[in-house]
Protein backbone atom coordinates (compact mmCIF):
# COMPACT_ATOMS: atom_id res chain seq x y z
CA UNK A 1 0.00 0.00 0.00
CA UNK A 2 1.45 3.36 -0.97
CA UNK A 3 1.75 6.32 1.40
CA UNK A 4 -1.15 8.25 -0.18
CA UNK A 5 -3.60 5.35 0.36
CA UNK A 6 -2.39 4.93 3.94
CA UNK A 7 -2.83 8.67 4.58
CA UNK A 8 -6.35 8.61 3.07
CA UNK A 9 -7.38 5.76 5.41
CA UNK A 10 -6.01 7.66 8.42
CA UNK A 11 -7.90 10.77 7.29
CA UNK A 12 -11.22 8.88 6.98
CA UNK A 13 -10.85 7.21 10.38
CA UNK A 14 -9.57 10.42 12.00
CA UNK A 15 -12.56 12.43 10.76
CA UNK A 16 -14.98 9.79 12.05
CA UNK A 17 -13.28 9.69 15.45
CA UNK A 18 -13.42 13.49 15.65
CA UNK A 19 -17.02 13.81 14.43
CA UNK A 20 -18.19 11.11 16.84
CA UNK A 21 -16.56 13.15 19.64
CA UNK A 22 -14.15 10.42 20.72
CA UNK A 23 -11.37 13.01 21.11
CA UNK A 24 -10.96 16.48 22.55
CA UNK A 25 -8.93 19.03 20.64
CA UNK A 26 -5.72 17.54 19.34
CA UNK A 27 -5.97 14.54 21.67
CA UNK A 28 -5.85 10.93 20.57
CA UNK A 29 -3.74 9.11 18.03
CA UNK A 30 -3.85 6.39 15.42
CA UNK A 31 -1.22 3.98 14.17
CA UNK A 32 -0.90 1.21 11.61
CA UNK A 33 1.75 -1.46 11.23
CA UNK A 34 2.69 -2.43 7.70
CA UNK A 35 5.44 -5.04 7.59
CA UNK A 36 8.37 -3.58 9.58
CA UNK A 37 7.11 0.01 9.62
CA UNK A 38 4.70 1.90 11.84
CA UNK A 39 2.72 4.86 10.54
CA UNK A 40 1.45 7.04 13.38
CA UNK A 41 -0.29 10.39 13.69
CA UNK A 42 1.92 13.30 14.61
CA UNK A 43 2.16 15.11 17.91
CA UNK A 44 -0.40 17.92 18.25
CA UNK A 45 -2.22 17.03 15.04
CA UNK A 46 -6.03 17.17 15.09
CA UNK A 47 -7.48 13.83 13.97
CA UNK A 48 -10.02 15.56 11.72
CA UNK A 49 -7.21 17.28 9.82
CA UNK A 50 -4.41 14.73 9.31
CA UNK A 51 -2.00 16.13 6.72
CA UNK A 52 0.98 13.79 7.19
CA UNK A 53 2.13 10.79 9.22
CA UNK A 54 5.26 9.98 11.14
CA UNK A 55 6.95 6.76 10.05
CA UNK A 56 8.90 4.61 12.52
CA UNK A 57 10.72 1.32 12.42
CA UNK A 58 9.89 -1.36 14.98
CA UNK A 59 12.55 0.04 17.33
CA UNK A 60 10.87 3.45 17.36
CA UNK A 61 13.49 5.12 15.15
CA UNK A 62 12.11 7.84 12.90
CA UNK A 63 12.08 7.07 9.18
CA UNK A 64 10.88 10.54 8.14
CA UNK A 65 11.01 14.10 9.48
CA UNK A 66 7.62 14.15 11.26
CA UNK A 67 7.39 13.99 15.06
CA UNK A 68 5.25 11.04 16.19
CA UNK A 69 2.56 11.18 18.84
CA UNK A 70 3.90 11.28 22.39
CA UNK A 71 2.32 7.82 22.83
CA UNK A 72 4.64 6.22 20.24
CA UNK A 73 6.39 4.04 22.85
CA UNK A 74 3.11 2.32 23.69
CA UNK A 75 2.41 1.64 20.01
CA UNK A 76 5.91 0.32 19.29
CA UNK A 77 5.81 -1.96 22.35
CA UNK A 78 2.43 -3.42 21.37
CA UNK A 79 3.44 -4.07 17.76
CA UNK A 80 6.64 -5.77 18.89
CA UNK A 81 4.94 -7.98 21.47
CA UNK A 82 2.05 -9.05 19.24
CA UNK A 83 2.65 -8.99 15.48
CA UNK A 84 -1.02 -9.93 14.87
CA UNK A 85 -2.03 -6.42 15.94
CA UNK A 86 -1.92 -4.17 12.90
CA UNK A 87 -3.77 -1.05 14.09
CA UNK A 88 -4.14 0.97 17.28
CA UNK A 89 -6.61 3.76 18.01
CA UNK A 90 -6.26 5.86 21.16
CA UNK A 91 -9.13 8.19 22.04
CA UNK A 92 -10.45 10.23 24.95
CA UNK A 93 -14.02 8.91 24.68
CA UNK A 94 -16.10 10.40 27.47
CA UNK A 95 -18.59 7.59 28.21
CA UNK A 96 -15.95 4.91 28.98
CA UNK A 97 -13.99 7.36 31.12
CA UNK A 98 -17.06 8.26 33.14
CA UNK A 99 -18.39 4.75 33.50
CA UNK A 100 -15.10 3.13 34.56
CA UNK A 101 -14.71 5.58 37.46
CA UNK A 102 -17.50 3.84 39.33
CA UNK A 103 -16.35 0.27 38.70
CA UNK A 104 -14.57 -1.63 41.46
CA UNK A 105 -13.08 -4.29 39.19
CA UNK A 106 -10.10 -3.86 36.89
CA UNK A 107 -11.83 -5.96 34.21
CA UNK A 108 -15.06 -4.97 32.48
CA UNK A 109 -17.16 -7.75 30.89
CA UNK A 110 -19.34 -6.44 28.07
CA UNK A 111 -23.06 -7.24 28.23
CA UNK A 112 -24.61 -6.07 24.95
CA UNK A 113 -24.48 -9.01 22.57
CA UNK A 114 -22.40 -7.45 19.78
CA UNK A 115 -19.81 -6.02 22.17
CA UNK A 116 -19.73 -9.26 24.15
CA UNK A 117 -19.20 -11.25 20.94
CA UNK A 118 -16.61 -8.99 19.28
CA UNK A 119 -14.81 -7.48 22.28
CA UNK A 120 -15.67 -9.65 25.34
CA UNK A 121 -13.82 -7.67 28.00
CA UNK A 122 -11.67 -4.61 28.66
CA UNK A 123 -8.80 -4.06 31.07
CA UNK A 124 -9.20 -0.99 33.27
CA UNK A 125 -5.87 0.54 34.24
CA UNK A 126 -5.19 3.14 36.90
CA UNK A 127 -3.79 6.46 35.74
CA UNK A 128 -0.25 6.49 34.35
CA UNK A 129 1.37 9.49 32.71
CA UNK A 130 0.41 9.48 29.01
CA UNK A 131 3.25 8.28 26.80
CA UNK A 132 5.26 7.01 29.76
CA UNK A 133 7.27 3.82 29.92
CA UNK A 134 5.18 2.82 32.97
CA UNK A 135 1.97 3.01 30.94
CA UNK A 136 3.54 1.02 28.11
CA UNK A 137 4.74 -1.67 30.54
CA UNK A 138 1.34 -1.98 32.21
CA UNK A 139 -0.37 -2.44 28.85
CA UNK A 140 2.24 -4.95 27.68
CA UNK A 141 1.73 -7.03 30.85
CA UNK A 142 -1.92 -7.46 29.91
CA UNK A 143 -1.63 -7.68 26.13
CA UNK A 144 -2.27 -11.41 25.82
CA UNK A 145 -5.74 -11.16 27.34
CA UNK A 146 -7.16 -7.84 26.13
CA UNK A 147 -7.61 -5.79 22.96
CA UNK A 148 -9.34 -2.91 24.78
CA UNK A 149 -7.78 -0.87 27.56
CA UNK A 150 -9.62 1.82 29.51
CA UNK A 151 -7.02 4.17 30.94
CA UNK A 152 -8.51 5.97 33.94
CA UNK A 153 -8.56 9.75 33.64
CA UNK A 154 -7.01 9.42 30.19
CA UNK A 155 -8.81 7.43 27.50
CA UNK A 156 -9.23 4.25 25.51
CA UNK A 157 -6.68 2.15 23.69
CA UNK A 158 -8.15 -0.13 21.03
CA UNK A 159 -6.13 -2.82 19.26
CA UNK A 160 -7.29 -4.24 15.94
CA UNK A 161 -6.37 -6.28 12.91
CA UNK A 162 -6.75 -3.16 10.73
CA UNK A 163 -7.91 0.44 11.13
CA UNK A 164 -11.57 -0.30 10.36
CA UNK A 165 -11.64 -3.24 12.78
CA UNK A 166 -10.18 -1.03 15.52
CA UNK A 167 -12.74 1.70 14.75
CA UNK A 168 -15.57 -0.85 14.89
CA UNK A 169 -14.39 -2.01 18.32
CA UNK A 170 -14.17 1.62 19.48
CA UNK A 171 -17.77 2.23 18.44
CA UNK A 172 -19.00 -0.94 20.19
CA UNK A 173 -17.18 -0.07 23.41
CA UNK A 174 -18.47 3.49 23.41
CA UNK A 175 -22.04 2.40 22.60
CA UNK A 176 -22.13 0.00 25.54
CA UNK A 177 -20.73 2.55 27.97
CA UNK A 178 -23.21 5.21 26.81
CA UNK A 179 -26.01 2.66 27.15
CA UNK A 180 -24.94 1.84 30.73
CA UNK A 181 -24.77 5.50 31.72
CA UNK A 182 -28.22 6.23 30.23
CA UNK A 183 -29.71 3.10 31.76
CA UNK A 184 -28.49 4.05 35.23
CA UNK A 185 -29.78 7.59 34.75
CA UNK A 186 -33.22 6.37 33.68
CA UNK A 187 -33.48 3.82 36.49
CA UNK A 188 -32.34 6.19 39.24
Amino acid sequence: MDYQKILENFQKIGRLIFLRKHVDGSGGNISLRIENCIYITCRGQFLNDIKYLAKLDLNGNRLNDYEPSSEWRVHVGIYNKNPDIKAIIHTHSLAPLLYCEKLKSDVYEFTIYEARYFVRKAKILDFYTPGSEELANEILKNLDDFNVFILKKHGLLILGKDLWNAFDILERVNFEMEYKLWLEHIIS
